[in-house]
């Protein structure tokens, strides 16, 4: 019986989103007043499933090249400093017929939604993340930033010097004509 649910059960990823915004820590970490979130993606290699429905070639640090398999974006609050865990929000599968990045954009705009409108937040990614269809969608999320490696976007006051951009990293305070759009 067990097995049968597995085999033929299906989750409601809505459900399930809701359901993991709820369970986020109310002592998550913040920093100058901003929550924050970790944007990443995994590979499950899957070398010896060749019938497997999507499988693509995916890169793997670990085998210093490319593996068959699938490939996860992931988004979550982070908890504390110092620590790998995070409170996940978001979880989906990269199909082989997009890329991290347009897959992380419409998890960022999911997670907007179910921000509170007071809640300012910053989402932490990559460099590899800096592409024109992640950017793109924080020229129109108000309360919410991106800080990866090498660059910030949606540059809005700091709660607790009242200067753009946060306390510590790269910041690039780029006027709105100069923000990308959406393609």
């Amino acid at each position: 019986m067990v097995y049968d649910a597995l085999r033929h059960g299906q989750v409601d990823p809505e459900l399930a989103r809701e359901l993991l915004a709820t369970a986020e820590p109310a002592d998550a970490i913040t920093v100058a007043g901003y929550a924050v979130y970790a944007m990443d993606s995994t590979i499950h290699p899957r070398p010896d499933a060749e019938t497997l429905p999507d499988r693509g070639k995916v890169y793997s640090a670990s085998k210093q090249g490319t593996v068959p398999g699938h490939q996860y974006s992931w988004l979550g609050r982070v908890i504390a400093r110092g620590q790998s865990w995070f409170a996940l929000r978001d979880v989906e599968r990269i199909a082989t017929s997009t890329t991290p990045a347009a897959v992380a954009a419409g998890q960022v705009e999911r997670l907007a939604l179910t921000l509170v409108a007071s809640v300012l937040a910053v989402i932490v990614a990559d460099s590899h993340y800096a592409k024109r269809v992640f950017l793109a969608v924080f020229v129109t999320l108000p309360n919410l930033c991106v800080d990866g490696r090498g660059f910030l976007i949606r540059s809005f006051p700091n709660p607790l010097s009242g200067t753009a951009g946060l306390p510590s990293g790269t910041v690039w305070p780029a006027a709105p004509g100069e923000w990308p759009t959406k393609q």
